[in-house]
């Protein structure tokens, strides 16, 4: 592949990733899974959701938050024969609240992708979060008591339509 080849598959995976977070923004849960391979899996810590129907029902309980996703710095490199790339981005996550919008995820991505025909689909996405320095056993997302509420039900069906990985 030549550079501007690169750039024009580079831009394809942000329009993947631009179409994921709108999916998640419009709770539209079908485009959420078709984000994916079939077999494709997103995980956090030590559990993953494999395949598109358990993506698509963790997508069904996180559409009750009504969040909003900002995925950022996208850094993504294709192997050679074009087919698969691997790179990471940055994902903060809000939630609307009575007292307004609050921050209630950062961290990144970390991400393996594969084009079918000509289009790229996440076949591993992994989300890690950010966490204190002084304490990285503290989990940041849920130390606030109105952000643990909202979040539980999401960390439910998760550990529910899961499995450990």
């Amino acid at each position: 592949m030549n550079e501007a080849q690169i750039w024009i598959e580079k831009l394809k995976i942000y329009e993947l990733f631009s179409r994921y977070t709108l999916a998640f923004d419009r709770q539209d849960v079908d485009a959420i899974a078709n984000c994916f391979t079939e077999d494709g899996v997103f995980g956090f810590g030590d559990r993953g959701l494999r395949g598109r129907d358990r993506i698509r029902e963790y997508a069904k309980v996180h559409g009750r938050i009504r969040s909003r996703h900002i995925t950022a710095s996208p850094v993504y490199e294709l192997d050679p024969a074009g087919d698969m790339a691997t790179g990471q981005s940055t994902a903060i996550l809000t939630v609307p609240t009575r007292s307004g919008y609050k921050v209630a995820f950062i961290g990144w991505y970390d991400d393996e992708l594969k084009r079918v025909g000509d289009e790229w689909l996440i076949s591993r996405r992994w989300v890690t979060d950010e966490r204190l320095p002084e304490d990285p056993d503290f989990i940041v997302a849920t130390a606030d008591a109105e952000m643990a509420e909202l979040l539980q039900p999401l960390l439910d069906a998760y550990r529910n339509l899961g499995e450990k990985m």
